[in-house]
């Protein structure tokens, strides 16, 4: 099963007259980001409200619970049809993400940017530290078919998964 890659962040307000759909045309329109609005999103629309339940399903696997999490505001799923890149999953393009997450945090003052996988519906604080070590295992896959059954390639993406959980816990 291919895991998609989610993308959901919070703000205090939206600018002055800003709403959802103006937001994603400022972001569809960037030059620095490759975004293909009629490809890269979920059929259901770009950023979408978030409900207080389906907040619960992404924050319920954090330690300490989730309700530490929630705090006021307003919750966005931005709605990326794009591949997940992760450790053990080394698929998508994580320095769009990057860029994606760096855009909304200069732009939106106070955004909280989360990033995972929809499989579960599970994301985490898309932190600099975080977004350091995964581009660090990112440059250290690149190129390299995760599905390889080749020994070497597996070798060496063990290897980089090894290293990045190394990093985790330091």
């Amino acid at each position: 099963m291919a895991l998609g890659a989610e993308m959901i962040f919070r703000v205090e307000a939206l600018p002055l007259g800003g709403t959802p759909e103006s937001l994603w045309q400022q972001l569809t329109m960037e030059p620095t980001l490759p975004i293909d609005p009629s490809d890269d999103f979920y059929i259901g629309g770009p950023i979408a409200a978030i409900d207080s339940e389906d907040l619960k399903c992404y924050l319920s696997y954090f330690t300490p619970p989730h309700e530490t999490y929630i705090r006021s505001g307003l919750w966005l799923n931005l709605n990326l049809y794009k591949d997940y890149f992760g450790v053990g999953y080394e698929r998508g393009d994580l320095p769009l993400f990057i860029k994606i997450a760096e855009w909304l945090e200069a732009r939106l003052e106070g955004c909280d940017v989360f990033y995972g996988e929809d499989c579960n519906a599970v994301v985490h604080p898309f932190t600099q530290d975080l977004r350091f070590k995964l581009l660090i295992h990112y440059q250290k896959t690149l190129g390299l078919n995760y599905r390889s059954d080749d020994p070497v390639i597996r070798a060496k993406l063990q290897k980089a998964r090894d290293e990045f959980n190394l990093q985790c816990r330091s």
